[in-house]
């Protein structure tokens, strides 16, 4: 009984975590807690992971720590801050294009 109240304390942890939080820290929160489980293991018992495993968590610790998310793509109307052309997307209209549309609609 008491594995089960402690299982379903987990969950409701996990899953009350998991809405207040991005996704992407979600899971560098349960690597964080993957590591601090290896960190345990090595304290306790004489069968652990070996130095270069740890070596490789620790890179996808902090290459985990250095992610951000994609900024937004403009929108097709957009000019980007250069001044330059508007790359256009395959399939989307070109300017020549929504001009003569505009040109027959007043029309």
């Amino acid at each position: 009984i008491i594995s089960c109240v402690i299982g379903v304390g987990i969950s409701w942890s996990g899953w009350n975590c998991r809405s207040r939080i991005s996704a992407t820290a979600y899971t560098l929160v349960g690597v964080i807690c993957k590591f601090i489980s290896v960190v345990l293991n090595m304290a306790l018992w004489d069968k652990h992971a070996t130095l270069s495993g740890l070596g490789m968590l620790s890179i996808c610790l902090i290459s985990s720590t250095l992610y951000e998310q994609a900024p937004l793509r403009r929108q097709p109307h957009e000019t980007p801050k250069t001044g330059g052309p508007v790359p256009q997307q395959l399939g989307s209209p070109s300017r020549i294009d929504m001009e003569e549309e505009e040109e027959e609609e007043k029309d």
